[in-house]
């Protein structure tokens, strides 16, 4: 930095002579006066503009420590009367519930967080009206390192422009100087002449005698040069005080550069991708946190999530993955074990939704999968599952349940040159699981030595130049596999499947598939089942006059005997054929859609027929709509007669939006049904201010409707169901 220790005594010294009143260079003496005060002022302005705090303490060094931040909501409701998610059979009184629920996101010492949770009084079928989750928001994350490292780059740029203003002005100051060097010396050159002329002259006049005058001359030059010598002093001595300045401009450069890369490293960030997504500290390989209801996919035979209420975490250590997961197994089905007269428990999966089996409850399952590579890349993971039954939640002491250990290797090879592709290799066994009676009685020969064996080996395969991508996948599960233990699939169970999609064009685009699964894999059983399934999706879309989804699934069951002899047979289908427009009249809105669904399952020995056909039209301007609607469903009682039943409900919606109230009202009518063939519902939203909202509804649906089924008696006990709400916004700002 600057030193001025002894500068203002050489500027003095040199400023001593300046009450001459035969010469004075009013030029320089006038920059050398006032250059004083601005060549301190230089020095003090740098030193203020350099005196700031640190990037890194502009930007929120520690913005881990600001305040917290929240928001989200919270609601208050009470539903009473007919209660769409309850299928009771034993209740057929008003059911009255009452519940809670939240949702929100907190920034808390720099961690942001996802919360919700969902209570309600009374327990529903699927298990989930008692439940929280606290979840790390890793997109969020994300952000809020991107704006701390935008905020570092804004700091760095505005230091950066306000240094090279400091470095233009000093520039234009050197400039300056130079000139008046320049000026000095040329007047030094002068002067010179000048003396030399008057000396010449004054020699000439007292031929060569030295004189009075001669000495005057003499004594007059020798003070002009001290004079312009010390008048030289002074620029120089300035201009080296401008160099020093200069090279301390260069280094607040160089500073700000490290202060810059220091400010990054002390938040711990790094770019992961090309994208600039950054993360930052512990939290920079953190993947997944849940705490409470989370998802956890158990297992790498099947892409399946299994809910738990427990811990679900994932880190990513470099190139070392590890996934924990721990908690209490959870039935999600929509509807008990018993529903169509427990046909449905232990069904054979035909579509890939999800296998029908007992879950059971009350379990606590833990798994750890750890190893090198990245989930979505090249891996080697090992995996290892535990379950065990808690008596001490699980009252019924007829449904015990075995401890239950599962291993697994889970191998994955992408390649990226040549034939690009990925393999993935599973292999993996369970404790030996519960045996069927049709499975027959297996001894026991320990962990390694029972057929409990199961293994996955699936090819993916992109051709970029076909824009088309292909899958090829085998699996096996042996019978005595405890399917407890992986949480999906059932064991007993060999699957070879084919998977293709296919972009046409821009507009059209085409999937198929082929699926093969057969059971007996031991040949234990007296018959085996297999199941073919040949399905094909289409999407295609043409602006927005039209938009077309379709799928198409064939599957075909069939029985045999040791023989290889055809036993029985059963064909089923599932068809879905949506249509939608988008459209606009004047300064309204338009959006018309037709659906047609067609499916046929067999339901145990039974066929369970479903269709549904119809549409709806939607005129929508600035603060009301109308929706007019025709649907008809058909289907089938799964009773001796067999007979179809048909609906055809007729509809018409209203919703209206003014300042602090918005009304939504429906009317529907159903000319196939001599009773109770109407239906109706109005919803009212009303803002009690900025931060409170009251919810109220009142529904009295239509018998028959195939997605609003009721118990006869309950329908007919009381038809309708009225709610109501009150939603608190909750925000920090």
């Amino acid at each position: 930095m600057l030193c001025f220790v002894g500068a203002n005594a050489q500027l003095s010294d040199s400023l001593k002579s300046l009450d001459s009143k035969e010469f004075k260079d009013t030029l320089i003496e006038n920059y050398l006066i006032q250059g004083k005060k601005a060549i301190i002022a230089e020095y003090q302005s740098f030193r203020e503009k350099t005196k700031k705090d640190s990037i890194l303490k502009n930007t929120g060094k520690d913005s881990l420590q600001r305040k917290i931040k929240y928001s989200g909501d919270v609601s208050l409701a009470h539903d009473y009367g007919l209660l769409p998610a309850l299928v009771d059979s034993n209740q057929i009184d008003p059911i009255s519930m009452y519940s809670s629920e939240g949702i929100g996101n907190v920034e808390f010492m720099g961690v942001p967080l996802k919360l919700n949770y969902h209570y309600a009084n009374y327990q529903v079928p699927y298990g989930l009206n008692n439940y929280f989750r606290v979840g790390v928001d890793l997109e969020r994350l994300k952000e809020l390192k991107k704006e701390r490292l935008k905020g570092i780059n804004k700091e760095y740029e505005e230091r950066k422009e306000l240094n090279k203003l400091g470095k233009d002005s000093l520039r234009m100051k050197q400039e300056y100087l130079q000139v008046l060097q320049d000026y000095l010396k040329r007047k030094l050159e002068n002067e010179r002449e000048q003396y030399q002329e008057k000396l010449k002259d004054t020699l000439s006049a007292g031929a060569g005698k030295e004189s009075d005058s001669i000495r005057e001359v003499l004594r007059l030059f020798e003070e002009k040069m001290a004079y312009y010598d010390r008048m030289e002093d002074s620029l120089n001595w300035y201009q080296d005080r401008m160099e020093e300045l200069s090279d301390d401009y260069e280094s607040v450069d160089y500073d700000l550069e490290k202060e810059k890369l220091k400010a990054i490293e002390k938040l711990k960030m790094k770019a992961v991708d090309k994208q600039n997504e950054y993360t930052g500290g512990v939290l920079a390989g953190l993947k997944k946190f849940n705490l409470g209801l989370s998802y956890p996919r158990t297992t790498a035979m099947s892409e399946t999530a299994l809910p738990l209420k427990g811990v679900d975490l994932a880190y990513q250590y470099k190139n070392w993955y590890t996934f924990l997961a721990s908690g209490l197994t959870v039935n999600t089905l929509m509807f008990t074990n018993n529903q169509f007269e427990n046909k449905l428990t232990n069904t054979q999966n035909l579509l890939n939704f999800f296998d029908f089996q007992v879950l059971k409850k009350n379990q606590l399952l833990s798994l750890v999968r750890t190893g090198y590579g990245k989930p979505e890349s090249d891996h080697a993971f090992v995996g290892i599952r535990y379950l065990t039954p808690l008596p001490f939640l699980n009252s019924d002491s007829n449904n015990e349940v075995e401890k239950s250990l599962g291993l697994e290797l889970d191998l994955r090879m992408k390649i990226d040159k040549g034939f690009p592709g990925t393999l993935d290799v599973v292999y993996g066994k369970t404790s030996l699981g519960g045996v069927d009676e049709g499975t027959g009685p297996i001894e026991e020969k320990g962990f390694f030595r029972t057929r409990t064996n199961l293994g996955l080996l699936k090819w993916e395969q992109k051709l970029s130049k076909l824009r088309s991508s292909y899958t090829l996948a085998f699996r096996w599960l042996d019978p005595y596999v405890d399917n407890s233990n992986l949480g999906v699939m059932q064991s007993d169970n060999v699957r070879l499947e084919v998977q293709s999609k296919h972009r046409l064009n821009s507009r059209i685009q085409l999937g198929l598939q082929g699926r093969t699964d057969r059971n007996n894999l031991l040949a234990i059983q007296d018959s085996t089942m297999r199941i073919d399934l040949m399905g094909i999706e289409g999407q295609a879309s043409f602006g927005r006059l039209l938009n077309v989804v379709g799928h198409l699934n064939y599957v075909s069951m069939a029985n045999y005997d040791r023989n290889a002899s055809l036993l029985s047979s059963q064909d089923n289908y599932l068809v879905t054929v949506n249509l939608n427009s988008n459209h606009q009249l004047k300064k309204m809105n338009g959006f018309a859609s037709f659906t047609y669904s067609d499916n046929a399952l067999l339901v145990g020995d039974q066929y369970f027929y479903f269709r549904n056909i119809g549409g709806e039209y939607r005129l929508s301007g600035r603060r009301i709509a109308n929706t007019v609607s025709y649907y008809d469903y058909q289907t089938n009682n799964l009773d001796e007669s067999n007979e179809m039943l048909e609906t055809g409900i007729i509809s018409d919606r209203i919703e209206l939006s003014l300042k602090s109230l918005k009304i939504s009202a429906e009317l529907s009518y159903s000319p196939d049904i001599s009773e109770e063939n109407y239906g109706f519902y109005v919803d009212l939203a009303w803002s009690l201010g900025k931060n409170t909202t009251f919810i109220s509804k009142i529904e009295k649906p239509i018998l028959g409707n195939y997605y609003e089924t009721y118990f006869l008696d309950r329908y007919q006990r009381f038809p309708y169901t009225i709610q109501s709400k009150i939603v608190f916004n909750i925000n920090s700002k």
